[in-house]
């Protein structure tokens, strides 16, 4: 085979893509029937907020996290997911990678600055979660 550089460039991205599909370190847990899918929001500024609001009034969805390292936010934000919940089941948690290692939460919602989207979604989809994020992911 002639090797050239778009072949070598075309067989090292094939082999980066495969070597990135493997590293999953688990899978999506099991939903017994009519459990509802846990939700958590990493960034809770003003468009987290936006964004968290249609799940905090699903019917399908618990909101059970919210993430932001200004503790101000973290609190409003809490504050209006157990308003629309009617309950008290969501904790304030300041650092993305405890609720990323939480085997209990199904999907995340990312609304952090840009520079963070992607590196919070692939190690968030590392974990076997869902990731909600809006563009732009990264620059």
């Amino acid at each position: 085979m002639n090797l050239n550089r778009r072949h070598f460039l075309f067989g090292s991205a094939a082999a980066t893509a495969l070597a990135g599909c493997s590293t999953a370190k688990i899978g999506r847990r099991e939903l017994k029937p009519g459990e509802k899918l846990n939700f958590a929001m990493i960034g809770v500024g003003i468009q987290g907020r936006s964004d968290m609001m249609p799940f905090v009034k699903s019917d399908k969805i618990n909101v059970v996290a919210v993430c932001d390292v200004d503790k101000e936010r973290a609190a409003d934000a809490k504050k209006r997911i157990d308003e629309g919940q009617k309950n008290t089941n969501c904790r304030i948690v300041a650092d993305f990678r405890e609720i990323i290692k939480d085997p209990t939460i199904d999907i995340v919602g990312i609304a952090t600055p840009d520079h963070w989207h992607a590196y919070i979604a692939v190690e968030a989809m590392k974990h076997g979660k869902d990731v909600y994020c809006e563009k732009p992911l990264t620059f």
